[in-house]
């Protein structure tokens, strides 16, 4: 459909229902900067597409279409940093309120094709699906925490994240999952460059930090694997929240009450524990400028 230009826009499009509507006030990035959409449903950013992404955060009361498990909520920008490029999206309006729901939150699956992990991996997803199946009429979503591949064996097992992508989706198709990235999900071939690293993570899978609404609550999803360090070879990853991912929080929290409970979702655990009872200590960088960003929120 017809989307009317705007000076200086280089990304932009509508977010509408299945039915046509309009969906108005959804957050959209670029990874760094954030907008919202209008009252036709219609967004512009003036993006510089360093992060080659767009994504739109999933509003309160809404869900997203998918494709098998995969919330579609971005789309790679293709085009030169100068060109416009048009970037839509579907949402599925709720009919009743989320305010009662479950996640199911998944850890380091390590799939590789090896050891007969694919027919473990099932024994698993035969629990989730009999648990989903027992809670048929509630409202249940998963998040995995990162990992879910094994960058060591994507190509001497002849298995990546487009193969875990066909796995997860024969296994738990009907369920909506999120995705965190892992240090095993981080391109090893990757050669100085955090964007390169998580470029087959972001094509096959989600964006390496983006956030989603279910009822009153905002999840945060982050990259704390800085692959800066990568020579190609060996996978020289240190923990910590790099690059312009706090220019983003911070952004697209402009668009978030100051009273929504955040989760925050990485890979790499955020704490340490010290030698005293009940303190912890911060055990990567990057969190400094994450908790200021936080302060006088309820984060968990």
């Amino acid at each position: 459909e017809s989307i009317p230009a705007k000076a200086g826009t280089t990304v932009y499009g509508k977010i509408k229902t299945q039915d046509g509507k309009p969906v108005a006030g959804v957050v959209v990035s670029d990874g760094v900067i954030t907008t919202t959409t209008n009252e036709n449903g219609i967004y512009y950013l003036e993006s510089d597409k360093s992060q080659r992404v767009v994504f739109y955060s999933v509003p309160s009361g809404y869900e997203p279409e998918t494709a098998g498990v995969f919330p579609e909520i971005h789309q790679p920008l293709i085009l030169d940093k100068h060109i416009p490029e048009i970037h839509s999206f579907v949402l599925r309006k709720l009919k009743d309120s989320v305010n009662d729901f479950k996640v199911l939150f998944f850890g380091d699956m390590h799939l590789a094709n090896r050891h007969s992990d694919l027919e473990q991996f099932k024994r698993f997803t035969s629990d989730v699906r009999e648990y989903t199946a027992r809670h048929s009429g509630e409202h249940i979503y998963a998040v995995t925490l990162g990992d879910m591949s094994h960058d060591k064996y994507w190509e001497e097992f002849n298995y990546a994240l487009p193969q875990y992508v066909n796995t997860i989706n024969s296994e738990l198709n009907g369920l909506t999952i999120y995705h965190t990235i892992g240090n095993h999900d981080h391109d090893p071939k990757a050669v100085a460059s955090n964007l390169t690293a998580t470029t087959p993570f972001t094509k096959n899978v989600a964006p390496a930090w983006y956030s989603f609404n279910i009822g009153k609550i905002l999840f945060v999803i982050m990259d704390n694997i800085d692959c800066s360090a990568y020579d190609g070879k060996s996978m020289n990853y240190s923990q910590g929240l790099y690059g312009k991912q706090h220019i983003w929080l911070e952004n697209d929290l402009k668009h978030v009450a100051k009273d929504i409970p955040i989760y925050i979702m990485t890979h790499a655990p955020v704490f340490s524990d010290t030698n005293t009872p009940d303190v912890y200590s911060l055990r990567n960088y990057g969190y400094d400028k994450t908790l200021k960003i936080l302060e006088g929120r309820e984060v968990h």
